[in-house]
């Protein structure tokens, strides 16, 4: 019933938000396509028929279609990097397709209701295959559970598992499909190799069983809603490599109780009504928080961040509605109370201790996380014993000893002269 009724709101958008593009760049060989920004690439789209109302224009197509690796059009020549959502939607009449290994994305339900569909030869350059690209096809319905896509692109649950199933994906895979396991509750565990790099939106949303999750080091794009309400999720790290981040990717994910953010960017709503949260580690390198990020955390206790100064962080809005601030504790750097008791949002936390190792910036030397005439003042201080001498801090050159040269290179680094 759950899938009949996603598949049915897939349509119903698509009727409703007028797929109908009938704008295209150019038409090569019968077949519409739009230039990408890169000004260089193009996407293979979509086209209504003319003639009839949200009818796709490639409706008659039969036989083997090939989609070429690249197009020429006005003396310029183009590669084919993707196949936009419903480009072939129900074109029914379609044996078997060819993609140009130039490929690297297939859009949602781009082939979906080809029903004679029987084979396709899906080149590995494809690392992202949007939800349900396939479905209500004979290729797809004859694809084993488990592994759907060739080239070890990505898996898509199919058919019925045991219960408190695991799923090792296989070594050489490069990407979880958007959707790829959308609503399998049986799903408990899933181990990803190194050569996964992009998990797509919604691979694992509504995964209520999933209780173990690693996201590898080689991952750098997560897409919007890919760990929405998976219940069953304990604790959580997103690794320094994530580098492109969807929104809500951990909504409702009511049993999260721990999560380290490692990546730079913490999107918008990624964490909303997680009530469980309980704990949160914020990096150094995280430079931006999205509207409503934590809101609705309702268990959060301890925020550990690491973050040097509030102002190193561009907060969205209402960033922490919900979150009680009055017990949950806010752990800062050392020596950063005051900056962080002050800055808007965060000094809503009324628990604010500063016990933090903070990163050591070369140059640093009175410790209080920047580097100015301040520290010339303490480095000299230093060298004439009018204060105890850090080795480590005032050591500015490197040479083992503290004395007028340090000074120099730290001036140096004030003015930013190598």
């Amino acid at each position: 019933m759950k899938t009949s009724i996603i598949k049915l709101s897939s349509l119903l958008l698509m009727l409703l938000s007028g797929i109908t593009a009938t704008a295209y760049d150019f038409m090569v060989d019968g077949l519409a396509y739009n230039i990408n920004e890169d000004s260089t690439s193009v996407t293979l789209i979509y086209e209504q028929r003319p003639s009839v109302t949200n009818e796709n224009a490639y409706i008659s197509l039969g036989g083997t279609l090939t989609i070429p690796s690249t197009v020429s059009y006005n003396g310029k020549t183009y590669s084919v990097t993707s196949i936009g959502d419903y480009a072939f939607y129900g074109c029914a009449e379609l044996n078997s397709v060819i993609i140009g290994n130039s490929v690297t994305s297939i859009g949602s339900s781009a082939f979906c209701d080809c029903t004679s569909l029987t084979d396709i030869d899906i080149p590995n350059s494809v690392i992202l295959i949007g939800g349900s690209a396939f479905d209500r096809t004979q290729w797809y319905d004859n694809q084993p559970n488990g592994l759907v896509y060739a080239g070890l692109v990505a898996y898509r649950y199919k058919g019925n598992m045991p219960s408190e199933a695991s799923v090792t994906i296989k070594d050489g895979t490069k990407g979880i499909a958007s959707g790829a396991f959308w609503g399998n509750w049986s799903l408990a565990s899933v181990s990803l190799p190194n050569s996964i790099t992009v998990i797509g939106e919604g691979a694992f949303s509504d995964c209520q069983g999933l209780k173990s999750m690693n996201i590898p080091n080689s991952v750098t794009t997560i897409g919007n809603q890919a760990f929405s309400d998976c219940s069953g999720l304990t604790e959580m790290v997103v690794p320094s490599s994530v580098i492109s981040i969807g929104n809500s990717v951990f909504i409702r994910c009511n049993h999260l109780t721990k999560v380290t953010l490692e990546n730079q960017i913490i999107s918008e709503y990624m964490f909303y009504a997680c009530m469980s949260l309980n704990s949160v580690t914020i990096s150094n390198s995280v430079t931006s928080i999205g509207d409503g990020a934590f809101e609705l955390c309702t268990g959060l206790n301890s925020i550990f961040n690491y973050i040097n100064h509030p102002t190193d962080v561009s907060l969205g809005s209402a960033v922490f509605d919900g979150v009680n601030t009055s017990n949950c504790t806010l752990h800062v750097i050392n020596g950063r109370h005051d900056e962080y008791s002050e800055a808007d949002e965060w000094k809503d936390f009324l628990n604010i201790i500063d016990d933090l190792d903070g990163p050591m910036e070369p140059g640093d030397v009175n410790g209080d996380g920047r580097v100015n005439v301040s520290d010339v003042s303490a480095l000299i201080n230093m060298i004439l014993d009018i204060v105890d001498k850090d080795e480590q801090l005032a050591d500015i050159n490197g040479d083992g000893k503290v004395n007028v040269s340090d000074v120099t290179a730290l001036i140096n680094i004030i003015l930013g002269v190598e």
